[in-house]
C-alpha cells in the first residue's frame, strides 16, 4: 500500500488514501476517501459512512492517465484524472429532462 496515493482507480469509483497523522498506516478516519455513484447520488465516504454530495446524477466517469498522458487502469501509475459528471433535475417539470455535463482534468500533486 502506498502512502498518499490512489488505492483504487475504476471508471465509476475512486479511492484516495493519505497517511494524514503520519503513523505509517492508512487506518484513521479520513485517511481513505471513496468517491462513487450510488443510484443517482454521488457519495463521499471518508470512514464515517457514504455522505451524499450531489443528487440527481445521471452519470459519473473517472478516466486515469499516466505521466505520459496515456490512459491507465493501474492505480500506482495515475498522474491525472479526467472527471465527467452529468446531472439532471430530481423532479422533471416537463417530459423533456434537461441535463448538464461538467468535465475537468485533475493533476495529482507531487506525482
Amino acid at each position: 500500500m502506498r502512502i498518499g496515493s490512489i488505492a483504487l482507480a475504476e471508471p465509476q469509483r475512486m479511492v484516495l488514501q493519505q497517511d494524514i497523522d503520519a503513523d505509517g498506516s492508512i487506518a484513521s478516519t479520513g485517511e481513505r476517501v471513496t468517491w462513487r455513484l450510488a443510484g443517482s447520488v454521488l457519495r463521499r465516504d471518508a470512514g464515517g459512512g457514504a455522505q451524499p454530495i450531489v443528487n440527481g446524477v445521471r452519470a459519473l466517469q473517472f478516466r486515469y492517465f499516466d505521466v505520459a498522458g496515456a490512459a491507465t487502469s493501474t492505480a500506482a501509475d495515475v498522474r491525472s484524472i479526467a472527471v465527467t459528471l452529468t446531472t439532471e433535475p430530481e423532479r422533471a417539470v416537463t417530459s423533456s429532462v434537461p441535463t448538464a455535463t461538467v468535465s475537468t482534468l485533475v493533476r495529482l500533486r507531487n506525482r
